[in-house]
């Protein structure tokens, strides 16, 4: 009987073919000889040879058994079963060579898979250097991912776990540290580095100062870092290190916050587009006697100065509170300075005669533009003065009957006497308040209160608060 043909296999992949039309041509291809030798070979091809030799057994029987009968008829028979003989055998030598390219189709198949996940893996490699190149952070291990565009194209590489190492003291920053989040929590310190050409080029790290301290960035020795020697990195401050092998840079990302309270002189850290902030001078001491009035508060004033116009050192200079005294007038508060912007200091407290005396000079609704600070209350009956930057006057002394004024961003004014009578302090809104009878005025800029005898209270000290802007 006649064998059925077999269906043609499918296009095999190619290892030019694009991933998706490779998945489907060798899904195609094994799925057909998956079918060719389970159903066309076993099922179909298989089982009809096996039909064919028992035919032929049994045309051999048939044909001796008619040899016997008649000798001519005998040897047509043989002729035909020789050549059923033969035909089964070459079917069955069909059978096996399909088999072989079969086998030799999966290993193509799978030498094209290969050859495929080789090439995205190169690709992938190379887009993870361009994205570094570009200031991408570099793909580690667990948690990072690829950020692919059309057609299944790396874009990028970015991060999803990022190591924070916490710091309270220097340890140069190496090879070890690429990719970390370095906290410095704590402490006052230069943070140096290991040279650049042992860092290399694409390596970067985050560093921040959580904690209150001055950090000093200090390079391996004469390199730089965004172009200087050195700089300081005030608390709040957050960067993005690079390194090109031969020296650093950083971007911003996060501006300082750094209250001066004291004296000191600021280093211009690089990347900000300006400085602003808020300047106040030292309040001024309460007075001593029965009718004494309190110091005044000190006057306060923005800053908003381009980074361009800052040098590159700034001398902040911090005024002092007043003393205060024993007997007699209070002390001046002394003034603040900064970029050329000077907060006036409170004045004293002065004691007065009952019924008596005057006051004169003090600060006004605006406070004087923003730089002065309050006038110590003298003797005599005075009407209130709060101000707006200037310090609140202190609390009148004499026969007035006047509380300490009131100030929006200056210092309030201390506490004052009149015959032994007390007048309350005024308070601040951002700034500190007046002190109480023989308390001192609160940081920053606050008077201090007046006393019938003893020390008086002092001033406030000034106070600078300064933060970046990018």
């Amino acid at each position: 009987m006649a064998i059925d043909l077999l269906e043609p296999l499918p296009d095999p992949p190619l290892p030019t073919d694009a991933e998706e039309v490779f998945d489907g041509k060798a899904g195609a291809t094994l799925t057909a000889q998956q079918y060719m030798v389970n159903v066309d070979f076993n099922t179909k091809l298989i089982p009809a040879i096996n039909l064919a030799v028992v035919q032929v057994a049994e045309d051999i029987g048939v044909s001796a058994a008619a040899a016997a009968a008649a000798a001519g008829s005998a040897s047509a028979a043989a002729v035909s079963a020789t050549a059923a003989t033969t035909n089964g055998a070459t079917q069955v030598d069909l059978a096996v060579a399909q088999v072989v390219l079969a086998s030799a189709q999966v290993s193509l198949a799978n030498n094209a898979r290969t050859a495929s996940e080789t090439a995205r893996d190169q690709s992938v490699t190379a887009a993870i250097a361009a994205g570094e190149g570009a200031g991408f952070p570099e793909v580690g291990a667990v948690g990072d991912a690829l950020v692919k565009g059309p057609n299944n194209t790396v874009l990028f590489a970015s991060v999803g776990k990022l190591t924070r190492s916490a710091r309270t003291a220097n340890a140069p920053l190496v090879v070890g540290d690429k990719g970390a989040l370095i906290d410095i929590t704590a402490g006052t310190f230069t943070q140096t580095f290991a040279a650049a050409a042992a860092l290399g080029d694409g390596w970067t790290c985050y560093l921040r100062n959580s904690g209150t301290g001055n950090i000093t960035l200090d390079p391996a020795g004469a390199e730089l870092v965004d172009g200087l020697s050195s700089y300081i990195m005030y608390p709040g401050e957050v960067r993005l290190l690079q390194c090109d092998g031969a020296q650093l840079r950083s971007i911003v990302l996060n501006a300082f916050y750094k209250a001066f309270t004291t004296s000191e002189t600021f280093i211009r850290p690089p990347g900000y587009k300006s400085f602003a902030g808020l300047l106040w001078g030292g309040g001024g001491s309460g007075g001593v006697g029965n009718s004494a009035g309190g110091g005044g508060g000190a006057g306060a004033i923005e800053i908003d100065i381009p980074a361009s116009m800052a040098s590159a050192s700034q001398l902040i200079s911090i005024g002092s509170g007043g003393v205060g005294v024993a007997s007699g007038t209070g002390n001046l508060g002394g003034d603040s300075s900064a970029f050329g912007i000077v907060a006036g200091g409170g004045r004293p407290g002065t004691p007065g005669a009952a019924g008596n005396g005057s006051h004169s000079g003090y600060s006004d609704q605006y406070g004087l533009g923003g730089y002065a600070g309050g006038n110590g209350a003298t003797s005599g009956s005075f009407t209130l003065r709060n101000s707006t930057y200037g310090g609140g006057a202190g609390a009148a002394g004499g026969s007035s009957t006047t509380l300490g004024g009131y100030s929006l961003y200056g210092g309030g004014g201390g506490a004052g006497l009149s015959s032994g009578a007390s007048y309350a302090a005024g308070i601040s809104s951002v700034a500190g308040s007046g002190g109480g009878l023989g308390v001192a005025g609160f940081a920053p800029a606050g008077g201090g209160g007046a006393v019938v005898s003893g020390l008086s209270g002092a001033g406030a000290r000034g106070e600078l608060r300064l933060w970046g802007t990018f």
